[in-house]
């Protein structure tokens, strides 16, 4: 099972170029090391990233990790489709396949930044530290409404951020 964000690119798109999507990803890594994806896709103009979890977990546990994953980003201004995280049934694009909504078809590839796999409950912790802090930041002393089950967990620590994740140019 994963936490996933659809991060779109191009003409009236999240991000105009893939480098300013990269940049972005970047950009959120470096301000929330503990939401390093695990896997990062080129879907075709657009990127697909992925939050391994180290094991299953039923829909009730995914959905308020999933909406706090939608409301970090939209605090941290990293800007992604919210209607694809907060869809537990959504499949996306398999790497080696093809996106045909491209002339000539784009290849999907993807790479691993780093191997890390996450457990619900370290997810749980690092959101609601993420959401305090961020919103104490952003001069907003109320921690922003996700789920009553992630608003109860406590702090956690934020981790180091790997080098794995590259450079905004890296190839994807």
């Amino acid at each position: 099972q994963t936490l996933f964000a659809d991060v779109d690119v191009g003409d009236g798109k999240q991000y105009a170029t893939l480098e300013d999507a990269k940049e972005a990803v970047w950009k959120f890594a470096q301000e929330h090391p503990a939401f390093l994806p695990s896997i990062a896709v080129k879907s075709g103009s657009g990127l697909h990233l992925y939050w391994l979890l180290d094991q299953p977990i039923p829909p009730e546990t995914w959905k308020p990790l999933a909406d706090g994953l939608k409301a970090l980003c939209a605090q941290s201004g990293f800007k992604i489709d919210p209607a694809v995280t907060g869809d537990a049934a959504r499949i996306l694009r398999p790497v080696g396949t093809l996106n045909h909504k491209y002339n000539p078809p784009a290849k999907v590839a993807g790479r691993a930044p780093t191997d890390k796999r996450y457990s619900a409950d370290e997810l749980s912790k690092a959101l609601q530290s993420a959401l305090s802090s961020t919103s104490s930041r952003n001069g907003n002393s109320e921690l922003a409404e996700v789920s009553p089950s992630l608003a109860a967990q406590g702090a956690a620590s934020s981790g180091e951020l790997g080098s794995e994740l590259g450079q905004p140019s890296a190839d994807l």
